[in-house]
């Protein structure tokens, strides 16, 4: 044990003897030749352990057990052996254990990536089913839409064809005097409309045509006491003054026209909404009406058809009839 120690360079070095101390008169430069000689051997030997040290160390690292003079056991007996054996034996235990905790580590972190990775073709895939579904479904609501605006247009159609046979049939029959007051009404909202438009675009061109007016009148005054100003530093700073005051009180001025102006406007876009609701309103009261007087005539229509024997044939009365419930 002591050899080992020796060798890895953990057992401190016991330095030589002192050199003994002259006896019979010999000269001091003899003492200190020898002292000189005992250092230069403890340093040289302290070297050698040193370097045996690291030579055991280094070589136990790199799995063998080599000293200063070949193998451990050779120099060192059976105990240095057998502990660097207990070592290698240690350190080989370590490394497996450490091999086995990454192989360990490393198939868990691949479980845990194949996991992730089957977890996410899943959900693609449930993704792709539920968008081919959603797909799927609106593609049945378009042609649903595309059926039911096919059948409305026809009803239309047929509607509207039914309305002229009928307004045909009523002026035939002289009972289409309604038509020119709807004429009347209509053209009349027009020429209102028209009317309220002109006023309003002859009120925006006067504003701006005084504002015009006022921004020339304005420049003029100013060229005027430019021109009439006094020549003196005085005048000059008192008329810079008045022309800041007069600036300041324009701007003012002018804000306030253009906050005016803005308020005016908003006024007006509030009183062309609301005017454009109630022809909405009686747009929608007309179209009410019409559809009275149009059912009114309907039943006119059909009185006089009956009185004149128009419809003899049951199956027109039928139809007559029909037409008058939708």
């Amino acid at each position: 044990m002591y050899c080992f120690r020796r060798a890895v360079g953990s057992e401190p070095h016991r330095p030589p003897a002192a050199p003994r101390p002259p006896q019979d008169g010999v000269a001091h430069e003899t003492n200190v030749e020898g002292l000189r000689e005992a250092v230069k051997r403890a340093v040289q030997a302290q070297r050698k352990d040193l370097t045996a040290g690291d030579d055991a160390v280094r070589s136990t690292r790199e799995g063998g057990f080599l000293g200063p003079g070949g193998k451990v056991e050779e120099s060192g007996g059976e105990g240095a052996g057998e502990v660097l054996s207990e070592i290698q034996k240690f350190r080989l235990r370590q490394a497996e254990r450490d091999r086995q905790l990454e192989k360990e580590r490393r198939d868990k972190l691949e479980k845990r990536i194949r996991a992730s990775l089957e977890q996410q073709k899943r959900e693609e895939a449930a993704t792709e089913i539920r968008l081919q579904q959603e797909v799927a479904e609106l593609e049945r609501e378009e042609e649903k839409d595309r059926l039911r605006e096919k059948v409305l247009a026809e009803i239309v159609d047929a509607k509207v064809e039914e309305l002229m046979a009928m307004k045909k049939k009523l002026k035939a029959a002289g009972l289409d005097a309604s038509d020119d007051e709807d004429e009347r009404r209509a053209s009349k909202k027009d020429k209102d409309r028209r009317r309220e438009h002109s006023e309003s675009q002859d009120r925006d061109r006067r504003r701006d045509r005084d504002r015009d007016r006022d921004r020339e009148a304005r420049r003029g005054g100013e060229k005027d006491r430019d021109a009439a100003g006094s020549s003196s530093r005085r005048g000059d700073r008192e008329r810079e003054r008045g022309e800041r005051d007069r600036d300041g009180r324009r701007r003012d001025r002018d804000d306030r026209r253009d906050r005016d102006r803005e308020r005016e406007r908003d006024g007006r876009r509030a009183g062309d909404r609301d005017r454009d609701r109630e022809r909405e309103r009686e747009d929608e009261r007309e179209a009410e009406l019409s559809k009275e007087r149009l059912k009114r005539k309907m039943a006119v229509l059909s009185t006089v058809l009956d009185d004149l024997g128009g419809s003899g044939d049951e199956g027109e009365r039928e139809r007559e009839q029909e037409r008058e419930r939708e």
